[in-house]
């Protein structure tokens, strides 16, 4: 896939967000005033956080794309991390701000009514969430983007929430119990800071440079392993790998036999680069190109 596509795909699945999360939050706003239903309010809330994130996003991913400057050289990719951590903080903070209002409306015995809305409206909810999450999910897999990978995070957490408003409602349209409304909400609270603290888990791991996710790194290995069946290159070490939103960075030491011309290895060096670019957009590798393995080689 070529870098211009990935931008183009990133780009159109967060409008594709921020536009359902824009009418599901009006839809649920508008339910969870007419029924008093808490744990509806709070899905809006989510829904709410949902669109300006999605919003968010568009800056960041314009942000983490721009050219590297003087004084960023490295470009701005690590901006996805900041604010996907930020996003973490904030869903953690909503999530105990909603169990602190669904305990208070259990003291007080606040009731729901009309919970066929409520029924209706989450069975709308619950499955444009569905659809919507695994779009994102693919789109963050092809393209790389932990933004992207974020977002259908946070749409996992709201169809499981949606289900259980959903069996929620129909159980309190069957009892009467309308207890179960703000016991439901504490039950979405726990999905949002789950989703909170795993966003926030993984923003930190590519602060922090983590390697490049497994597939990745198989793929890297793989076509180091075929270059040195074909003897184009006889070991290599200190292989080093992280990710900075869509710039994958490659560090390592290529061996090559004594009596090879620089001119040549460094042509096999250029090829190597080419051929993993193909399958990697954005990659940005460095090779040391070494006459003598003087480390402990990986391959």
């Amino acid at each position: 896939m070529k870098e211009s596509e990935v931008k183009f795909r990133r780009k159109k699945a967060i409008f594709i967000s921020v536009s359902i999360s824009l009418i599901l939050t009006f839809l649920k706003i508008g339910a969870g005033i007419s029924t008093a239903s808490i744990s509806l309010l709070s899905s809006a809330l989510d829904s709410l956080v949902d669109f300006f994130i999605s919003l968010s996003n568009i800056f960041v991913l314009k942000k983490s794309e721009a050219s590297p400057t003087n004084n960023f050289q490295y470009g701005f990719g690590k901006i996805e991390g900041i604010s996907s951590l930020f996003q973490g903080i904030f869903i953690i903070s909503m999530g105990i701000g909603i169990i602190v209002k669904a305990i208070f409306s259990l003291l007080d015995g606040t009731k729901v009514h009309d919970a066929q809305n409520i029924f209706l409206v989450m069975t709308i909810s619950t499955i444009t969430v569905f659809f919507l999450s695994k779009f994102l999910k693919n789109e963050a897999e092809n393209t790389k983007s932990l933004v992207l990978e974020a977002d259908s995070a946070h749409y996992k957490s709201d169809f499981l929430a949606n289900m259980s408003i959903f069996v929620g409602s129909g159980i309190i349209m069957l009892t009467n119990f309308f207890w179960i409304d703000a016991v439901l909400a504490i039950g979405v609270a726990g999905f949002i800071m789950k989703d909170g603290f795993d966003i926030s888990k993984k923003a930190i791991e590519q602060l922090l440079d983590r390697e490049v996710d497994p597939e990745t790194k198989k793929y890297i290995t793989e076509t180091f392993k075929k270059y040195l069946k074909l003897k184009k290159i006889t070991s290599i070490h200190n292989f080093k790998t992280r990710r900075s939103g869509m710039t994958v960075f490659l560090e390592v030491h290529l061996v090559f036999s004594e009596d090879m011309l620089l001119k040549m290895a460094h042509d096999i060096g250029d090829e190597i680069e080419e051929e993993m670019k193909k399958k990697i957009p954005g990659l940005n590798a460095i090779f040391h190109l070494d006459p003598v393995d003087d480390s402990p080689h990986v391959l």
